[in-house]
């Protein structure tokens, strides 16, 4: 085994649950540049934990990575970027974001078939996780600058030639991303993503489906929170990094103060 030929870059995918980052990671995984498309759920402790991510995207993929980028996700504040890649031109991410409102349906519904996981029924530790992930992420904006792009997660399905354009740029990809991807070893397997059977497809499809969540009520004054915490984030990214033209960004105005808790 050469390791050589084995990836030399690394491709971090820093967004929050349920943000279409399953869908992404495929189509990412699925382009011969890239080797990897599940969470791996290191915590990048220590230098080993560079060399534990090509073991797990290994048996991820059933094979030994090849190409330019090793890739992972991370959508919890306790993983961390490796202190090595923090500022190194080996690392290159993608930073997305998905409205606060669709997002906390998707958890809730999440919890309604993982009953076992407790918190995610939960709709003030759901308001809580999201607030507390967009913090951190327009932190980790702010600190990644040129080496991260940014865009709406939406934009995945609303716009997804556009984006994908944009994706192929940022990483300096010799061919295009296609929104045509593999189904792979784990793909739908619990644990390592989206369980539904659209991940298996193997193509993006337009528009957003209603899902069995959308029935769902949230509390105005948390969605209310969440909302301020999407402008502030966003906001800041696009200050920060290069995004999706400002145009194709939709920050949306915080809900009326009278709902403010």
């Amino acid at each position: 085994m050469n390791l050589h030929h084995w990836p030399h870059l690394y491709l971090f995918l820093f967004s929050h649950m349920r943000s279409y980052s399953t869908l992404l990671s495929h189509v990412l995984g699925s382009h011969r540049e890239i080797s990897g498309y599940v969470e791996t759920h290191l915590k990048y402790r220590s230098r080993l934990d560079l060399a534990r991510l090509r073991w797990h995207v290994a048996m991820a993929t059933g094979a030994i990575p090849t190409g330019r980028y090793l890739l992972d996700k991370l959508l919890h504040n306790f993983m961390l970027i490796p202190r090595q890649l923090r500022d190194s031109p080996q690392l290159r991410s993608l930073i997305f974001v998905r409205k606060p409102e669709s997002t906390l349906r998707s958890i809730l519904q999440l919890g309604a078939l993982r009953p076992t996981v407790g918190w995610y029924t939960d709709q003030q530790r759901v308001a809580e996780y999201y607030c507390a992930r967009l913090a951190w992420l327009a932190a980790v904006g702010a600190h990644l600058r040129e080496r991260a792009f940014v865009f709406p997660a939406e934009a995945l399905l609303d716009d997804t030639e556009a984006l994908l354009l944009h994706v192929t740029h940022h990483l300096g990809l010799a061919t295009p991303l296609q929104p045509q991807y593999r189904v792979m070893k784990l793909s739908g397997e619990p644990g390592y993503g989206d369980v539904s059977a659209n991940i298996k497809s193997g193509s993006i499809h337009r528009g957003i489906e209603p899902q069995p969540g959308d029935s769902i009520e949230i509390d105005p004054a948390l969605l209310d929170r969440c909302s301020r915490a999407y402008r502030a984030c966003m906001m800041t990214l696009v200050d920060w990094c290069p995004s999706l033209p400002r145009r194709e960004i939709v920050v949306p105005q915080p809900v009326a103060e009278s709902l403010v808790a």
